[in-house]
């Protein structure tokens, strides 16, 4: 079969999503690009709410140019989307979530950008929305920040997002990536692992994709076992940079991603658990695995001037316990999921 059959690979895990799945279908087959181009691989993960295998049959049967399924046990989003890596054929490829869409012209844009500029990563802004009686609310607006020129400034400023990405399958055959199976985190540790094989990455600005907001999201539903999911992946993600050779190479790029993520995005995470105990008990295995793991963080060069950068430089459990519980409160008032 040649893998240039199609442009880009869509690839969407389901469990459960239901009627949510219609408005991130109807986002791809209305493609300015024509669907004729997209192969959308839809991976049924053991989903047990009568609703989704349907509403999946109904896309297939419509669209059989254009949807691929594969129906396989619950086993998480990572293993969904390491499945699906063997069957595609996209020149390009990206990950959607089933309650996620995309812009009518997102696929023309991030494929153009990447044919225009020989590109094999292309990365744009999103903005997070609310549904109101099927009205679109605008939470918040993330245009694409900051643009990054080269792989190891990916590292620095990462937005590892993939519903925001489009990767060249070359890249993921060289690289060996896959996602981790059975966490949460599964973006993180596949985008860094993807990112000594990019050669060139480009931007798009501009908000092409939506993340949805609901109560059911991964992104709402923090339980401490799945927070601390973050401990798992990054013992695996330095492990796969040694098993190639790469750590030396990368050290303060993988060093300084690992210290930030820890000290910034995943202690807001640990903000939306609840418990003043377990959120603790977060913070100080995130206080731990830093001593451990990556002993001279204070030191790295990336670390740049200012508030965060005296944070980062200065960073004590106490003040890690301060801060989580500030965003706690922040999360507690605004209802803000911003990670």
């Amino acid at each position: 079969m040649n893998y240039l059959m199609k442009k880009v690979s869509v690839i969407i895990p389901v469990y459960n999503t239901g009627e949510l799945m219609r408005r991130c279908f109807d986002s791809l087959v209305c493609q300015s690009i024509g669907k004729e181009n997209i192969e959308v691989i839809v991976v049924d993960d053991g989903s047990t709410d009568g609703k989704s295998p349907d509403i999946i049959k109904e896309y297939a049967d419509r669209y059989p140019e254009t949807f691929k399924v594969i129906t396989k046990p619950n086993g998480g989003q990572g293993s969904a989307r390491n499945l699906a890596f063997d069957v595609c054929t996209g020149e390009y490829i990206t990950c959607l979530d089933s309650d996620d869409c995309f812009d009518p012209e997102w696929v023309q844009k991030m494929y153009g950008a990447a044919k225009e500029h020989d590109a094999d990563f292309v990365g744009c802004g999103y903005k997070a929305v609310r549904y109101e009686n099927d009205l679109e609310v605008v939470v918040r607006a993330m245009d694409m920040r900051p643009i990054c020129r080269n792989n190891r400034e990916m590292f620095i400023d990462a937005n590892v997002s993939m519903f925001t990405t489009l990767f060249k399958r070359t890249v993921l055959e060289a690289s060996g990536a896959r996602y981790p199976e059975g966490c949460i985190y599964e973006d993180t540790a596949f985008f860094i692992e993807l990112l000594p094989w990019i050669r060139k990455p480009v931007y798009i600005e501009e908000a092409l994709s939506s993340r949805t907001l609901h109560a059911g999201s991964t992104m709402t539903n923090a339980r401490p076992e799945k927070v601390a999911d973050i401990f798992n992946v990054f013992d695996a993600l330095i492990r796969f940079y040694e098993s190639k050779n790469l750590r030396n190479d990368y050290n303060f790029e993988l060093e300084y991603f690992v210290g930030k993520v820890l000290l910034c995005s995943s202690l807001n995470r640990i903000g939306f658990v609840k418990g003043f105990g377990s959120r603790r008990k977060l913070v100080n295995r995130t206080h731990e695995f830093l001593r451990r793991n990556v002993p001279e963080f204070r030191k790295n060069p990336y670390i740049r001037s200012g508030a965060k950068g005296y944070y980062l430089k200065h960073y004590n459990k106490l003040f890690m316990n301060l801060i989580a519980e500030m965003l706690r409160l922040r999360f507690i008032i605004k209802r803000d999921y911003n990670t």
